[in-house]
């Protein structure tokens, strides 16, 4: 079970996006729009001089927040491309160490992003809508989705019964157990005991 199958399973697949902004000498931080970034994805600029984390800079994945060691110069040209999606890397690494089975772990991730968009409020300027209630109601249903496909994919458990004779004697010991109408002597003459078809 992997990250990458989950977010096949959830329909997250990373995106990409890219942030410029200007330096002013003294802010070190400075806060991406789009994120959970995903980790090591990023690429950081500073006038066309390729960055490297953490050497000259940490970024912290869930908040979307880049911390410089030293603040860039005053208007100094700052870029910054990077993959982002619903829920991180380390998030979903998370969900899958609690379930057994990839569609567990994909319902759990979609009901952690159907609670995320419920706590959410609708809103509407003009004809814009954000219709968050929407979103939740998505991931609530694809989360119900996963989970019959999880109970579908277990219910038909192999099990090779009567292997052991501890089996075949509990089975033949049990009064209560219906009687199989196919038997190895169902063919056999009631009086020699032979097979008739021998």
């Amino acid at each position: 079970m992997s990250v990458a199958q989950v977010r096949v399973l959830i329909g997250d697949l990373p995106k990409w996006d890219r942030q410029t902004t200007t330096g002013d000498g003294t802010t070190k931080r400075f806060i991406l729009s789009s994120l959970p970034i995903i980790t090591d994805t990023e690429i950081l600029t500073v006038d066309g001089v390729t960055k490297t984390n953490p050497t000259d800079y940490t970024v912290s994945a869930d908040l979307g927040l880049v911390t410089f060691v030293a603040a860039p110069g005053d208007q100094a040209a700052l870029a910054i491309q990077f993959s982002y999606a619903e829920l991180s890397d380390e998030t979903i690494t998370a969900i899958i160490a609690l379930q057994p089975n990839v569609y567990l772990a994909a319902a759990m991730c979609a009901e952690s992003l159907a609670g995320k968009y419920s706590s959410a409020v609708d809103k509407q300027v003009g004809d814009l809508r954000l219709s968050f209630s929407q979103r939740a109601k998505a991931w609530s249903d694809l989360a119900g989705r996963l989970r019959t496909s999880a109970s579908r994919n277990s219910m038909f458990a192999p099990y090779a019964g009567g292997i052991s004779i501890a089996d075949k004697q509990a089975s033949a010991d049990d009064t209560d157990r219906v009687q199989p109408a196919f038997t190895a002597t169902l063919h056999n003459n009631p009086e020699t005991g032979a097979d008739v078809f021998e």
